[in-house]
């Protein structure tokens, strides 16, 4: 797996939250309360044993699978997250369930599908934290347990999204997610590293992601 990280993503937010708190049913134990769902194409769902599924639907569409917390999508923080003074991480277990070909997808994709965690501050853009995997997951049922460095959000408002980038590669990745928290320490043995980038490429992916999405929110 090559995960990466993003400090410093392009537009700033103007907007401020007032009732800023912890992650609510982060182990979705109450299916999908506390999150908004935004999924369009894919699908998020969640499992008989508690865990949320993230699927792409027919063809391929970036954040086609989607769920926030502490924005509503449109970057206004009415509800926003924030760390306490101990906190430090944000960890989340995930897995690739399933890889199923997609036939109404091309394949020509130079990009896989991915896993996409992302941080919006609610008042300056240079906050923003991104983590991006490409598909470096054995479809084995095994759990990895991911740890990102978000202590530069503490004593600040934010939203978190996790979806799923559904490209044109021909498949379509079902990812498992679990246990998603804030954290003071990033102590399992099996954890994930955050890595550079894999590639320039995916790179610019990401953050091109990034800068449309917030552009079609503003306009």
């Amino acid at each position: 797996m090559k995960p990466f990280f993003l400090v410093g993503i392009v537009f700033q937010v103007v907007s401020v939250g007032s009732h800023a708190g912890p992650i609510s049913n982060g182990d979705f134990s109450q299916g999908l309360s506390g999150w908004t769902d935004l999924s369009v194409g894919g699908s998020a769902k969640v499992g008989g044993d508690e865990t949320l599924l993230l699927g792409g639907g027919t063809g391929a569409a970036i954040y086609s699978a989607s769920l926030w917390q502490g924005d509503n999508g449109f970057f206004e923080f009415a509800d926003p997250l924030s760390l306490t003074a101990a906190e430090k991480f944000l960890s989340f277990d995930v897995r690739l369930e399933a890889q199923p070909e997609d036939t109404s997808e091309s394949g020509t994709s130079f990009f896989t599908d991915a896993l996409s965690v992302e941080l919006y501050d609610s008042l300056d853009f240079g906050y923003d934290l991104f983590f991006q995997s490409d598909l470096d997951f054995a479809v084995d049922g095994s759990w990895s347990t991911v740890f990102l460095d978000i202590s530069a959000l503490q004593g600040r408002d934010f939203a978190l999204t996790i979806n799923l980038f559904d490209e044109n590669d021909g498949f379509n990745a079902l990812f498992g997610v679990d246990n998603v928290m804030f954290s003071e320490t990033d102590s399992l043995d099996d954890s994930i590293s955050v890595a550079e980038p894999a590639s320039l490429g995916l790179l610019a992916l990401g953050l091109g992601a990034l800068m449309l999405r917030r552009r079609t929110v503003k306009s």
